[in-house]
């Protein structure tokens, strides 16, 4: 946990006095007040996306895409049998021109 501390397991406190050894001693305040309020943001950030407006949002655009989804899905499956159609008419075409040659 702490890199130059002798501390014997990893839910231990570190009982070290020498403030050096510590990452938070190595950091200025505006640079500590900066990288809490990153984290600050980020909790509220992940406390809104725990609303119930953002789970209806979401489960909406969920069932949008899945829409979206099975329309695609169906054009391939639909289109599928026109390639195959289309490619034994060419092969037919040209199996006929090569027995007239």
């Amino acid at each position: 946990r702490f890199a130059d501390c002798a501390v014997p397991a990893a839910d231990a406190a570190c009982v070290c006095s020498d403030v050096v050894c510590h990452a938070a001693a190595e950091k200025d305040p505006a640079e500590i007040l900066r990288d809490f309020g990153q984290e600050l943001r980020g909790l509220r950030r992940q406390a809104s996306r725990c609303s119930a407006a953002c789970f209806v949002q979401a489960a909406w655009r969920g069932k949008v895409l899945w829409r979206s989804f099975e329309k695609t899905r169906l054009r391939v499956r639909r289109a599928a049998p026109v390639i195959q159609r289309v490619i034994r008419g060419w092969l037919w075409r040209r199996r006929a021109q090569a027995y007239l040659k």
